[in-house]
């Protein structure tokens, strides 16, 4: 996949993020249904799938056709062509027709087309015009989208958003007439249909309105689309990821000065750092904060250049890539599988509720077998919550790893916390417990010899920690130590690398999971020899209390 097929992919991922939310849960989805907001449920993410790209190559096709067209009198696809070329990238067109489509095709209120169509255009024009003020006054558009963020709808965000333009000086706006809104969203709306095949289409209904009966024309959906819908609001609501990792490159977070160069010695100002919006690609995810919290303090001196080179080194770990272990994603998954109290002390929790003991006999007569059958099930119950918690957790990142197993490398979007400590989104990352750890290594290794094998050595023994043979704790004693109780180790450590599951002394590693890592990149060093690419992390201890 080269790097324009993953950016497209990667914009459909974030559209797949705003459609899916943080949390699906039923009272969500029936509030959601009722106020027309059908594009922000799960289900929409397979109709994103399959259309999203057949109607951005429509829009491009489009586009092509009306530059090639004669000078003439212009059809109204020509006459349009302009608008979306403002905007550029016609995959956000296609997300955003989809987004509004999605929403009106089963909201109780039912807007008419014409609504639906100027919705679409409305979208259009409020993206042409915010990427305006991003070129003209950047503070400004973070301010513009701080206070939008606090909007509910998209109706409010609108009509908040055109209050806030009038705030910017000198900027040039999109402003769309009636008809060319109309036309806009009408001919795109028209275009979704052809592409999804006549499941999304525009009809005429009969109503009655003071005595008499009119026509309304609505944009509808198939049968077989309101039966996939109506399939989908019952079936089991799973956790979603909010910050999914990105398979490009994030967006920086911005210095003034935006490709990072210092003009002169004493201009400040070239090399000055915001908490501007960083991340994602699309507006619609670019709504994060350098800093977490609301701590003004840290903000103030981020935007007075005292975090400099703070900033920049949240871009550098932003820009590091990663990539799933294919073997190890297998080995998890089959612990999983089986549903085992070891799995569970290692961090993979059991796939199954706890079952619940039968009622005893005599359970009727025998006050304190009543009261013991009531404690048993009382902890089952119990343990089961922890189970349900433990196993949505553990799913997610085993979800978004085995979605990225497939691609040579990922990328984390960082943040600050209050004390300015670096912190990566999402379900996958490198500051996860155990089996998140052991998950990913670096994209791009490294060639080692048998000079710098001494540092995997040393990773190897701080994970293992416990010695399982004597009981020793390796990782009490000094780094030399560790390395020869390696060495002298190793043929056991083979051993372990050759079967983990016929071979389980492994689970008794402080680490077990990120120590079978380490142990199968000795392994493989030892058949290659020197320049052997290591991918492994090596983690470090960066305290410094012995030092002033």
């Amino acid at each position: 996949m080269n790097q324009e097929e993953l950016y497209h992919k990667q914009l459909q991922r974030e559209l797949e993020q705003d459609l899916l939310g943080s949390i699906k849960a039923e009272k969500d989805l029936e509030k959601k249904i009722k106020r027309g907001e059908e594009a922000t449920t799960s289900y929409g993410l397979s109709l994103v799938k399959k259309w999203v790209k057949p109607l951005s190559d429509r829009i491009e096709y489009e586009l092509l056709a009306a530059n090639e067209r004669k000078v003439g009198r212009a059809s109204g696809t020509t006459r349009m062509m302009p608008v979306l070329e403002m905007i550029g990238d016609t995959d956000k067109v296609a997300a955003i027709t989809l987004h509004v489509v999605l929403g009106s095709i089963t909201s109780p209120k039912k807007p008419a087309f014409t609504s639906t169509a100027f919705s679409i255009a409305n979208h259009i024009e409020d993206e042409i015009n915010f990427e305006s003020v991003k070129k003209h006054d950047r503070v400004m558009a973070k301010l513009i989208e701080k206070q939008l963020q606090t909007k509910t709808n998209y109706a409010k965000k609108h009509e908040s958003f055109a209050k806030l333009l009038t705030r910017v000086p000198r900027l040039g706006t999109t402003n769309l007439s009636r008809d060319a809104k109309t036309e806009l969203g009408t001919t795109l709306i028209h275009w979704l249909s052809e592409v999804s095949n006549g499941n999304i289409y525009a009809e005429n209904r009969a109503e009655f309105r003071s005595g008499k009966q009119v026509l309304r024309k609505f944009v509808s959906a198939s049968e077989p689309l309101m039966k996939y819908i109506t399939d989908a609001n019952h079936n089991t609501f799973d956790l979603a990821v909010k910050h999914k990792p990105m398979l490009v490159k994030p967006t920086p977070w911005a210095l003034r000065h935006a490709d990072y160069e210092i003009k002169e010695q004493g201009d400040e100002e070239a090399h000055r750092p915001l908490a501007f919006s960083g991340g994602y690609l699309s507006i619609s995810k670019r709504n994060l904060n350098l800093c977490k919290t609301r701590n003004k303090q840290q903000k103030a001196l981020i935007n007075g250049g005292g975090f400099d080179k703070l900033v920049l080194a949240i871009n550098a770990a932003q820009d590091t890539g990663w990539r799933v272990r294919p073997w190890m994603l297998e080995l998890q998954r089959t612990i999983y599988q089986m549903d085992s109290d070891w799995g569970a002390d290692i961090g993979i929790p059991h796939s199954q509720p706890k079952a619940f003991i039968e009622k005893p006999w005599n359970i009727d007569t025998d006050e304190a077998a009543r009261k013991a059958y009531r404690k048993t099930q009382a902890d089952v119950y119990k343990e089961n919550i922890e189970r349900t918690s433990k196993r949505a957790s553990y799913k997610l990142m085993f979800d978004t790893a085995n979605e990225l197993v497939s691609h040579s490398e990922f990328y984390n979007i960082w943040q600050l916390d209050s004390r300015s400590r670096g912190y990566p989104l999402g379900p996958l990352h490198c500051q996860g417990a155990d089996p998140m750890k052991a998950m990913i290594e670096f994209a791009k290794g490294k060639p080692i010899d048998s000079t710098s094998v001494y540092w995997l050595k040393l990773q190897a023994a701080n994970v293992i920690a416990d010695d399982p043979w004597t009981g020793k704790n390796i990782d009490k004693e000094g780094l030399a130590y560790r390395v020869q109780w390696v060495d002298d180790n190793f043929d056991k450590l083979k051993e372990i690398d050759a079967d983990h599951l016929g071979n389980l002394i492994w689970t008794e590693f402080d680490k077990p999971l990120q120590a079978l890592a380490a142990i199968r990149e000795l392994c493989e060093f030892e058949e290659q020899g020197d320049g052997y690419i290591s991918h492994l992390p090596i983690a470090l201890d960066g305290r410094q209390r012995r030092h002033p």
